[in-house]
């Protein structure tokens, strides 16, 4: 399994960062190879002239302690040079990519994902919003939640055909083979970043390994309960932990 991620963040420059640390720049019209760290700018992450993302080089699911101490180390960079998060803000998410090989190009191993994260996103959302309020509370505007009709959609048209490839949904396809996850706010902080990407990674291996219940994801997707359920919350402890 492959995954990476994109830190955005505001204030520090770019430019000051990649010649301090030796960190390659891309502008807005450049292509990235994703073999090495990188700074991008985005014309939305900005403030006084500044700000932009981190993208990390694509890991597997064998060197993640690589992955942790690296981002650990980055972390730090941006904290010396006065990165800020904006808390709560669309300008600063923190995006998560798997790779679409954990489907194996089984359709109907597509079809569960997506009927999972709708059928748990109450507590998904809630997991991650943590104490320290990480959640995008700004949901509606850069990750938004799954409804039953895009979820139907998926199934009635396939993916790449529908509104689930908008960057505003709290997950899409991506053009480059990845499954992005936009649920989670940027942070600074080294346990919180940690925290969602094992998150994710479980999730992906969940799906990898076909390690899910179709019949009991299948029976909570029928239900159409906004409420934070403890029987949904026992079941996603059953497969997290």
């Amino acid at each position: 399994m492959t995954y990476g991620y994109e830190l955005e963040f505001l204030r520090a420059s770019l430019k000051s960062l990649a010649e301090k640390y030796h960190i390659k720049y891309y502008d807005l019209s450049s292509s990235l190879d994703y073999k090495d760290f990188a700074l991008k700018s985005e014309c939305n992450i900005t403030e006084f002239g500044c700000g932009g993302e981190l993208i990390s080089p694509i890991y597997n699911d064998k060197n993640v302690e690589i992955c942790k101490k690296e981002l650990k180390e980055k972390l730090y960079i941006l904290k010396s040079e006065k990165a800020y998060i904006k808390k709560n803000s669309e300008k600063t998410g923190f995006h998560i990519h798997i790779g679409t090989d954990i489907f194996e190009d089984d359709w109907e191993r597509k079809i569960y994902f997506f009927k999972f994260l709708k059928a748990f996103q109450n507590e998904i959302f809630d997991f991650a919003k943590g104490e320290e309020e990480q959640l995008r509370s700004c949901a509606s505007i850069c990750a938004g939640r799954l409804t039953k009709n895009i979820v139907e959609e998926i199934i009635k048209k396939g993916i790449y055909n529908i509104t689930i490839l908008s960057k505003f949904y709290c997950v899409r396809f991506s053009k480059y083979n990845t499954v992005e996850l936009r649920y989670f706010n940027a942070s600074l902080q080294y346990d919180i970043l940690v925290s969602y990407l094992l998150f994710v990674l479980r999730l992906g291996s969940i799906w990898k390994n076909k390690q899910y219940d179709k019949e009991v994801i299948d029976f909570f997707y029928k239900k159409e309960d906004q409420k934070i359920s403890k029987k949904r919350i026992l079941v996603l402890k059953d497969m997290f932990c």
